[in-house]
C-alpha cells in the first residue's frame, strides 16, 4: 500500500519477504486516498505547519483498507506494534494499531531483531535490509535501540518500585484499584 512516504527499500523489502513465505501480495496504492483526505482537510488545516496528523493519514490509511479487506475475505489483521513503540507512543490509533492481534506487542524492539537474526540462522527469510536499516515509520526519525529498551524494561511492571508494591509496601498498585478505571496492570 505505497504512498507518498513509502521507501523503495520498504517495498522491496516486502516483496522479498513475502516471495520468501510464499504469500499472495496485492499493490493497492493509497496516494490517491491520501490525496482526497489532505484536500478534505486543506480549509481545516490552512495556516498550519505540518505535523503528526499529516504523517499518521499514511498509516490510517493503510488500516481502513486492511479493516474493509478483513471484512470482505474472513482475513484477521495482525497489529504491528511492538511493546517498544507501544510505550513510548510511536504507534498510531486506527493505523498500525488496526487489527484484532497484537502479536509482538509484549516483544522489545531489540529482542524483534534478535527473533529475526535466530530466524535467518540457516538461511535467508527476511531481508537483511529489514534488520540492519535504521526504524523509521517513513516518516520521521524514532527513538530506537538498546538505550530504549533498557530504560523501558527498568520502568516495567519487573521495576523495583512495583514489585515493593506488589508486595504490600508500596502504595496504589493499579492492580488494587476496586473502583478506579484500571482492575488489573
Amino acid at each position: 500500500m505505497p504512498a507518498r512516504y513509502s521507501s523503495e527499500g520498504s517495498l522491496s523489502d516486502a516483496g522479498a519477504l513475502a516471495k520468501t513465505l510464499a504469500f499472495v501480495t496485492k499493490f493497492l496504492p493509497i496516494e490517491s486516498a491520501f490525496q482526497s483526505v489532505e484536500k478534505q482537510l486543506a480549509k481545516v488545516f490552512a495556516g498550519t505547519k505540518p505535523n503528526e496528523a499529516e504523517e499518521n493519514v499514511q498509516s490510517r490509511l493503510r488500516g481502513v483498507t486492511l479493516m474493509a479487506l478483513s471484512n470482505k475475505f474472513g482475513a484477521l489483521v495482525l497489529t504491528t506494534g511492538n511493546k517498544s513503540e507501544m510505550a513510548v507512543g510511536y504507534c498510531t490509533l486506527y493505523g498500525d494499531m488496526c487489527g484484532a492481534l497484537a502479536v509482538i506487542a509484549d516483544v522489545f524492539k531489540t529482542d524483534i531483531y534478535k527473533l529475526a537474526r535466530w530466524l535467518n540462522r540457516e538461511r535467508l527469510i527476511i531481508p537483511e535490509a529489514s534488520i540492519t536499516k535504521p526504524p523509521s515509520a517513513e516518516l520521521r526519525p524514532k527513538p530506537d535501540g538498546p538505550g530504549l529498551a533498557a530504560a523501558l524494561r527498568n520502568a516495567g511492571p519487573n521495576s523495583g518500585r512495583l514489585r515493593r508494591e506488589k508486595s504490600g509496601q508500596g502504595g496504589n498498585h493499579p492492580a488494587r484499584v476496586r473502583r478506579g478505571r484500571w482492575s488489573t496492570m
